[in-house]
């Protein structure tokens, strides 16, 4: 019981300059201490996978859960429902593979402690789906002038507005 009584309180509350006291405020590390109370209860905690949306228990306490079902690896973010997407990192140095949260900027490997800058595998993704997005607008008909006609906005104009669109989705097909 002494033990308890000389731990930092979980709360505190915060003085004015002019002496008032109006406000209050509650730990950082209010997540963590509930899950490691939890884990210490033994109690099973749960999320959903972000990729195919099934429900996941897992021991509380835990940083990543595998699903079942797809075998996607979620991290385990405080206070979230759902799990998050994972960073697979190998190291430059002993070729480990390294998690950590998506999002985050370094990694530090968990076997030689070297610390990694990962900030450019998130400008590679949104430059590959930047590039996607656009080859897709071109198949479907996203350009100007394609496969719609009169009043398309096309440079030239088509006599017959009903033969475009079939030659224009013919001409994708064949791709």
């Amino acid at each position: 019981m002494a033990t308890d009584t000389a731990q930092k309180p979980d709360t505190f509350l915060i003085e004015n300059p002019d002496g008032t006291i109006d406000s209050m405020a509650a730990a950082e590390n209010y997540a963590e201490q509930q899950q490691q109370q939890q884990q210490a209860a033994g109690v099973k905690a749960r999320l959903r996978c972000y990729s195919c949306n099934t429900l996941l228990e897992y021991d509380a306490g835990a940083a990543y859960v595998q699903c079942y079902t797809c075998r996607t690896m979620n991290s385990v973010l405080p206070g979230a429902e759902t799990g998050g997407r994972v960073l697979s990192m190998l190291c430059v140095v002993c070729n480990t593979t390294n998690l950590a949260p998506y999002g985050t900027a370094y990694v530090r490997c968990g076997t030689c402690q070297t610390i990694s800058q990962v900030s450019h595998v998130y400008e590679q993704e949104a430059e590959s789906q930047r590039q996607a997005a656009a080859a897709a607008a071109g198949r479907v008909g996203g350009g100007r002038g394609r496969g719609r006609g009169a009043g398309s906005g096309g440079s030239s104009p088509n006599p017959n507005p009903n033969e475009a669109p079939t030659q224009a989705l013919l001409g994708n097909q064949a791709t």
